[in-house]
């Protein structure tokens, strides 16, 4: 007979730690860009401890405090004194207002204290967490984003960086070579600026198939009407 006594392995409750900790996790990601130290250690790899605290005009215990959480969440290599990017954080050293980077301030600043509310929203099938953490009148999220122009900012930077990208992946994927004219709407915001196929030709976008989604209407040609 088995003995269901025995305390689970460590193997065993690694995935329950993942989950314990993940908390830690992202508040060392969300500061360290902040602070724009995967930025930093883009331009300058290789600083210390004592060049990373002095580069971001923190004291040095709190720096230490930081790179050794990025370090152990993967985010940051140690090799000696010397601290570097890995290919965990190399994305979030470009712009900070573009992805993958725009999603920490939106995770942080709009849907990390709602969620603290996720229990009781569920119990009382009302959305508890934006009612007592994100002010203002309006019943929605949206609504009340609207009130406070720093948060909106950070939704509109979320958004327009994932509109970009899904723009960049349709012009990619987006095959209209066997079309005989270009009569498909494809809306490409104006600061994509990639080339691709269409109809047999190359063409840079904004293309003219994005001008009858401007307009609201679908260009047709004389031979499909």
């Amino acid at each position: 007979m088995s003995d269901t006594s025995i305390e689970p392995s460590t193997s065993a409750i690694e995935p329950l730690r993942e989950l314990f900790y993940g908390h830690y996790r992202f508040q060392y990601l969300s500061a360290a860009c902040q602070f724009g130290l995967f930025e930093l250690l883009g331009r300058e790899p290789g600083l210390s401890r004592k060049d990373v605290a002095e580069r971001l005009g923190i004291q040095e215990q709190p720096a230490r405090i930081l790179l050794l959480g990025c370090t152990s969440a993967g985010l940051l290599r140690k090799e000696g004194d010397s601290y570097f990017n890995t290919p965990v954080s190399e994305p979030l050293a470009g712009k900070l207002d573009d992805i993958p980077a725009a999603f920490v301030p939106w995770e942080q600043q709009i849907n990390y204290r709602p969620m603290f509310w996720f229990y009781e929203s569920l119990k009382e099938y009302s959305n508890i967490g934006l009612q007592r953490e994100i002010p203002g009148e309006s019943s929605t999220l949206y609504g009340r984003l609207a009130e406070d122009p720093a948060k909106e900012t950070v939704f509109h930077n979320m958004m327009g960086s994932v509109s970009r990208v899904m723009a960049e992946e349709l012009v990619d994927r987006l095959d209209l070579s066997g079309s005989p004219t270009c009569s498909t709407s494809v809306a490409v915001p104006r600061s994509t600026r990639r080339t691709s196929r269409v109809a047999g030709r190359t063409c840079r976008s904004p293309s003219p198939t994005c001008r009858p989604w401007r307009s609201g209407r679908t260009r047709r040609s004389p031979r499909s009407v």
